[in-house]
């Protein structure tokens, strides 16, 4: 009997908890335990060496997945370091709070389990692009396992069951500088939340002794039609006046939206060959502003009226006029 990628169970909870398991939606990945090994070092006049050491085992790894609304919550809010607001619906990038999860990874097939201590969110990274599912990616560092972990006597949640979303249906019009750019069209979106986990390592541990959180690194890209409005856009790259970005997402039950307060841009003049359409992809910098008091700041609220309204408006568009009927 062997395990396929379709038969492993990855789940999680928070760290130090005996609670139930949370499944995780994944598409691929997972975290995995890396040993370092080397030669004993030893001559002994055979030209060979005889033995072999462990050094360290690094504990991590990147988790694929679609976005779905109520799934990947804790996890935004521990790339934030911080936690939801319960009355705004808010957090904010670049908090103080250290959180971590316990992850169970579970070859189910031959029953044979192996627990993850420890885990940190080092890097969180949002994707929205035109024609396609939005996506993300969450990068795991981890201080510990245990490699013959027994779940009998476990619990586990059901997966949330909230539907994967994509840009065309979910997603609603980026906003720069709150507001819409007619001329031009933005074809992708992304965020990445890295906190620059560091390693600290301990004489008589074989894992991380500790993950020591280091400075927030922000950023992602815009890519837009470079029409004469994104030829304006691009001229932030020269001039370094920073802009904002606000971009909402709903199921139609939950809507998150996700703001970025001083947005520098980097990114050349672009200049295709052929007939290509004209594109510029830039990078983006999400610094924080002193006034917004963020860099990055998520709000889940309740309902997705925005994009609802959104839908219901392109619809509208497409549907003809009761002139265009009468003429018809």
């Amino acid at each position: 009997m062997q395990d396929s990628g379709s038969t492993i169970r990855i789940a999680y909870r928070e760290d130090g908890s005996d609670g139930p398991w949370n499944i995780f939606r994944r598409t691929d990945g997972g975290p995995t335990i890396t040993p370092s090994t080397e030669g004993a070092g030893e001559q002994l006049g055979q030209r060979e060496e005889t033995d072999e050491v462990l050094l360290s085992a690094e504990v991590g790894g990147t988790i694929n997945f679609n976005f779905s609304a109520q799934t990947f919550d804790d996890f935004i809010a521990a790339a934030c370091a911080n936690d939801w607001d319960a009355t705004t619906g808010q957090v904010v990038a670049g908090g103080l709070l250290d959180k971590a999860f316990e992850v169970l990874v579970s070859y189910q097939r031959i029953g044979k389990h192996v627990l993850m201590s420890g885990m940190r969110v080092s890097v969180l990274g949002l994707t929205v692009e035109a024609g396609a599912r939005i996506t993300g990616s969450i990068d795991f560092v981890g201080t510990g396992y245990e490699g013959t972990y027994d779940p009998s006597g476990d619990t586990f949640n059901d997966p949330t069951t909230t539907p994967v979303m994509t840009a065309a249906v979910n997603g609603g019009d980026v906003l720069i500088d709150g507001e819409l750019l007619d001329g031009t069209c933005v074809s992708q979106y992304s965020i990445s939340l890295d906190n620059s986990y560091s390693s600290q390592w301990c004489i008589g541990r074989v894992t991380a002794g500790r993950q020591v959180i280091g400075d927030l690194n922000a950023t992602g890209t815009i890519e837009f039609a470079f029409t004469a409005d994104g030829f304006d856009l691009w001229q932030h790259t020269l001039t370094r006046v920073p802009i904002t970005t606000d971009f909402s997402m709903s199921d139609g039950t939950t809507t998150y939206r996700i703001e970025t307060a001083k947005t520098f841009l980097n990114g050349e003049l672009p200049t295709p060959s052929g007939s290509d359409p004209v594109t510029a992809t830039l990078d983006a910098q999400y610094r924080k502003s002193i006034e917004a008091g963020y860099s990055v700041r998520f709000t889940r609220t309740q309902g997705g009226a925005q994009t609802q309204a959104r839908i219901a408006s392109i619809e509208s568009a497409q549907s003809p006029s009761e002139d265009e009927v009468t003429a018809a």
